[in-house]
């Protein structure tokens, strides 16, 4: 099916293109924090983020964008809540032949020492190849004022190729602790070209990081982590149902990891093409979002779901049916769902540039919706991709991936006040 093929090529059209929304929900409050590109054309902040946000101790957000910086393949920035202090880390494709990488895509994870990590979907070289992407750490020194690019990784080949949906992750991330530095890593790779989708790990031994691919498929997502160190994902196609409209699977780890499907979806009315990481929500139950259904009509937009499985012994149910999100004006969710302390669920919706909450049990609330007549005029920014963070206080943050207040239709930061 066709409508899992959602990558950096039809990111930039839907990035350019002209939208019009309904009137935001009064029930919350957006704020604009930041809008990219600041300084014009050449955009040295930065432009077009799809990763999600990364949220500290401090209080500050760090964030990776598409494009944009001194040398025009995307940046690494640091956000301050405080004092509203804008700051690029890194600049990508700094090194000739973007050898240090170039269009980070997916959001950052931080271990102890507040260093970063994360991908590129392009850029970096390995021996035989380059420019199929990276797995990088920026490591900043005692006082934050220089950060250095570490490349861990280099794809080419057989070992994947172009990382983009989501994070990397690593055994207890699941349960909020940051990483230690030195553990094992785990990440997918897209499948753009054909034949380069996996799921891998990354082993540092003798402070020598190794690459070993331990599951293929075809387009996958992010992967999470459960207590007992099994993994989940999802593939945006292929499953046991005609027409392949993907599956959610689960690895469990041994000599060699096992996999097991745990549900396929277009066998019914269940939609299909989900696209980011799952969820493990505080209760045990895994949530995702499904961007299409296996039917023409959904390039449209008007489309998309919401839906849970729910452990029954060794086994999953898929709760049918899934929460239907045309209903609520809800198009094209590609990010994934995020728990706050309330043990509500949201997410974000690039369709229909809409910020959502998901009460289980009850149903389904539009918190907010821009309203844009063109990109140009989107000062709050559109197209949110991007997965949300929440704090303690249950405030929203995010990224929309163009808008904001300058032609050059960058992006934005923001907050969403309950």
């Amino acid at each position: 099916m066709r409508y899992g093929h959602y990558r950096l090529l039809s990111l930039a059209a839907a990035i350019i293109g002209a939208i019009t929304f309904s009137s935001p929900s009064a029930a919350w409050t957006y704020k604009l924090l930041y809008t990219f590109c600041k300084n014009g054309g050449t955009c040295l902040d930065g432009k077009n983020p799809v990763g999600g946000l990364l949220l500290d101790k401090h209080g500050n957000m760090y964030g990776t964008t598409t494009s944009g910086g001194a040398a025009g393949g995307g940046t690494v920035f640091e956000f301050s809540r405080a004092t509203s202090t804008y700051n690029v880390l890194y600049d990508f494709c700094s090194k000739k032949n973007c050898d240090d990488g170039a269009t980070p895509s997916s959001s950052l994870i931080m271990d102890k020492k507040g260093n970063l990590y994360g991908t590129t979907t392009n850029g970096g070289r390995t021996v035989g190849y380059s420019g199929w992407g990276e797995v990088f750490e920026l490591v900043h020194s005692s006082n934050d004022s220089a950060w250095t690019l570490k490349v861990l990784h280099g794809f080419g080949g057989g070992d994947g190729g172009h990382p983009y949906f989501g994070a990397l992750t690593y055994a207890g991330a699941n349960t909020g602790a940051l990483y230690d530095g030195k553990s094992t890593l785990y990440g997918t790779t897209s499948g753009y070209p054909a034949g380069t989708q996996s799921v891998f790990s990354l082993a540092r031994v003798n402070n020598v990081w190794t690459l070993t691919t331990i599951y293929n498929a075809e387009d996958f997502g992010g992967v999470i982590f459960d207590s007992a160190g099994n993994l989940y994902g999802t593939s945006q196609e292929g499953g046991d149902c005609e027409g392949g409209g993907g599956w959610v699977y689960e690895l469990s780890p041994g000599i060699s990891w096992t996999p097991t499907v745990l549900h396929s979806f277009g066998c019914e009315n269940d939609s299909g093409g989900p696209k980011d990481t799952l969820l493990l929500d505080s209760h045990g139950n895994l949530w995702g979002t499904t961007y299409g259904q296996p039917d023409p009509t959904c390039y449209a937009g008007d489309c998309g779901t919401v839906f849970e499985l729910t452990p029954n012994g060794s086994t999953w149910t898929y709760q049918f049916p899934p929460i239907y999100l045309q209903p609520d004006g809800i198009a094209a969710p590609t990010a994934g769902l995020i728990e706050a302390p309330n043990g509500n669920l949201y997410g974000t919706a690039s369709g229909s540039a809409s910020i959502y909450e998901v009460v289980p049990g009850v149903g389904l609330n539009v918190l907010w919706t821009a309203s844009c007549g063109t990109l140009k005029k989107c000062r709050t920014g559109t197209n949110p991709v991007a997965p949300l963070i929440v704090d303690k206080t249950g405030r929203l943050f995010g990224v929309m991936s163009s808008g904001g207040d300058r032609d050059s239709s960058a992006g934005t930061i923001f907050e969403l006040v309950p």
